[in-house]
């Protein structure tokens, strides 16, 4: 196989030294520090930006193609975020189209794409609600709807296009990534000690190491089903999840408020299908046996704000 794998993030990196061994890997990546990093891996990374009008690259040669661009700091505002998952996907299909490229594509999305219980039904489609959504789970009331997601609207251009593709695709929607390195409890490690946010909140998480395997179990497997969601068996409320740092850390317990906007926070996401079709997960649950292994990662920084 030849891959190519655009986005050379946390997610991608990893993924290529993976398949290194055995498959020749190209990536595409905007930084140069990144490319050098991957150039010494062996891998074969070429530094574009695939949100650009002029982005033009040879698809032809690849049997596989994986969409995972990384957010970097200066894309984390929503018309950033926009272009790189909406229009830089565009570009890609665009591309696979006028090419004829054969490659299976594989894109990998987020929970995020959810708005919230109540309006999943809208956001996915009653065809695909049954598989990618715990509807059984309870949630929270009435949380606001948020149609200005660049997540979802990347899920609805991906789907619109299945019919322009020459191999049928793949849509992996992963929940919130953590793994060596990469700590979830990001505004904890900067000193947060009170917050807004609702209590009860689920986390959806997944292990980087079994969401690299799950895209690998699925390159060369025949997909019934176009969608499949990548989140460990267990989600953790916030109030949960938060305790196993503090306590971890020994620090003082987190204040909650009752702030119920982050409404795509208010659901879990089920993974019932990947569980059917016998994947077996390495990390089934976030716990505090992942943070006592990498707590030497973690420095708290007094001088951060303690409230948000």
């Amino acid at each position: 196989m030849s891959i190519l794998i655009i986005g050379g993030g946390y997610l991608g990196t990893r993924l290529g030294i993976h398949l290194i061994a055995q498959q020749q890997v190209t990536v595409i990546t905007r930084s140069l520090l990144r490319h050098e990093q991957l150039r010494r891996t062996g891998m074969q990374p070429h530094a574009l930006d695939i949100t650009l009008p002029h982005f033009f690259f040879d698809l032809t040669p690849f049997s596989h193609i994986i969409f995972c661009p990384a957010v970097t700091a200066d894309r984390k505002k929503t018309g950033a975020r926009h272009k790189l998952y909406v229009e830089g996907l565009a570009h890609i299909l665009n591309l696979m189209e006028q090419q004829n490229a054969q490659a299976r594509l594989t894109v990998i999305g987020s929970s995020s794409l959810f708005p919230n219980q109540r309006h999943s039904a809208e956001t996915m489609g009653n065809t695909h609600l049954p598989e990618l959504f715990d509807i059984n789970e309870e949630a929270l009331p009435n949380l606001p709807y948020t149609p200005e997601n660049p997540t979802l609207e990347q899920y609805k251009l991906w789907e619109k296009n299945q019919s322009r593709l020459a191999v049928p695709s793949l849509y992996i929607i992963s929940s919130g990534i953590y793994g060596p390195s990469r700590h979830p409890a990001r505004k904890l490690i900067q000193g947060l000690r009170e917050t807004h946010s609702y209590a009860g909140q689920w986390l959806n998480l997944i292990h980087i190491d079994d969401l690299v395997q799950i895209i690998l179990w699925s390159l060369n497997r025949k997909m019934e089903y176009p969608v499949i969601c990548a989140t460990s068996h267990k989600p953790l409320t916030l109030q949960a999840f938060y305790s196993l740092y503090t306590s971890a850390l020994h620090l003082p317990a987190v204040q909650f408020g009752q702030d119920l906007s982050a409404g795509y926070d208010g659901k879990r996401v089920s993974n019932k299908l990947l569980l059917s079709l016998g994947y077996n997960f390495i990390h089934p649950e976030f716990s505090a046996r992942f943070i006592e292994e990498h707590i030497t990662e973690i420095t708290i920084d007094p001088t951060q704000p303690q409230g948000v």
